[in-house]
């Protein structure tokens, strides 16, 4: 076994998990005022690829109604500051976008129809989709509340501006956290790097669990589960489809429509997402994820019974990923994320953070960052969210 020492005396600081949460702290520790490159060493460690998770096939929404509410607004707002920065409207697909939560007609699925006009009619209706496909619809969020990004885009040009501050990642995969014998502090973690055998050590200062799903692995009383989620990609005009994200939540379990969101992007493609299954059990990593074909070719059928500008276009890309549930009896999921220090000196908590990971994901960054520098948060109340004694 070898190990990582401390470098020069720097503060050590142990990022796990290359997706949305892991690369946002490591942008924002790199933003902290009290960082001095010189004094402080980050490594993010990531066992397959950096967002190869949820955090690379997810919608991307952006909502400052989101839950929970501690971090939503605070994270909506630094989502459009980072946009502003750097540009993300060209380097990750940013934009202000509409929202509604849609009910089908059953009785007018795969009814020939007629091509409908581009844009919107003028009451928020998706007149993009066929006339008389929508039974109901509702305004959840308009252009002043409500974004999106893509977020394969967002969590790598995240961790490409924290390398450029100094961020150093590492391709391996963390097998253990090591404590100290009286149990108060961490003492190590242990990984496996990429494509090796080795066994190697790393000595922290701080650990920031950021592991979604796969969480248990090193912390097995943490009440987080996967959940699976089957997505496709068509190849579809933007400026056939205007920046809308439309729910689809059909009552009647009788339907064969199934649950789903809608996502038109600004780089001529559309995302569609499908329901949560919880058939197959997490596997051991991003790579192993199995894609069913049949939840794919349903959701493109619901797809083309939306609109016509989903007839007949090629399918980029056939996905599925799990998102980290928190599993505590009689929580609500409103409720949020685990996110906070946890009783052994120096590691923290960031996992759990359900269908708003993206969303989400700069406010816990920065929060990250502030509880690493400052011992708490300073930006949000996250008392609601205190992960409690899981090591």
């Amino acid at each position: 076994m070898s190990l990582y020492t401390r470098i020069d005396g720097k503060g050590l600081i142990r990022l796990l998990g290359g997706g949305a949460i892991g690369c946002s702290a490591a942008y924002y520790l790199t933003r902290h005022p009290k960082f001095k490159k010189e004094e402080h060493h980050i490594t993010l460690l990531e066992a397959t690829k950096i967002a190869g998770g949820a955090s690379g096939k997810a919608g991307g929404c952006l909502a400052s109604w989101a839950t929970p509410i501690c971090l939503a607004t605070l994270s909506f707002d630094l989502h459009a500051s980072l946009a502003e920065e750097h540009d993300g409207e060209n380097h990750w697909g940013y934009r202000r976008a509409l929202c509604l939560d849609c009910e089908v007609d059953d009785s007018q699925l795969e009814a020939t129809l007629p091509v409908v006009s581009n844009g919107n009619s003028g009451d928020d209706r998706p007149d993009w989709l066929f006339p008389g496909r929508l039974k109901r619809f509702k305004l959840r969020g308009h252009f002043e509340d409500t974004g999106q990004v893509h977020p394969y885009l967002y969590t790598n040009f995240l961790v490409g501006k924290a390398q450029e501050s100094g961020v150093e990642v590492i391709m391996g995969s963390a097998t253990a956290i090591n404590i100290s014998e009286d149990g108060k502090s961490v003492k190590s973690v242990t990984f496996n790097p990429r494509d090796s055998e080795d066994v190697v050590e790393l000595e922290p200062d701080h650990v920031i669990i950021a592991c979604g799903p796969w969480t248990r692995k090193l912390l097995p009383k943490v009440p987080i589960k996967g959940a699976r989620s089957h997505s496709v990609v068509l190849r579809v005009p933007s400026n056939e489809v205007p920046a809308h994200i439309l729910f689809f939540n059909n009552p009647d379990p009788r339907s064969w429509f199934p649950k789903l969101e809608v996502y038109p992007r600004p780089d001529d493609t559309t995302y569609v997402c499908g329901p949560t299954d919880w058939r197959v059990p997490l596997p051991d990593s991003t790579e192993l994820v199995d894609v069913d074909k049949e939840s794919c070719d349903l959701i493109k059928r619901a797809a083309e019974n939306l609109s016509p500008r989903f007839l007949d276009r090629a399918t980029e890309v056939e996905q599925a990923c799990y998102r980290p549930v928190v599993d505590i009896p009689g929580r609500d999921r409103s409720v949020g994320p685990l996110l906070g220090k946890l009783s052994v000196e120096g590691l923290i908590l960031a996992a759990g953070h359900d269908q708003w990971g993206i969303q989400n994901s700069a406010a816990t960054g920065k929060i990250i960052s502030e509880l690493v520098f400052d011992g708490k948060a300073t930006s949000a109340d996250i008392s609601s969210l205190d992960p409690g004694n899981v090591v």
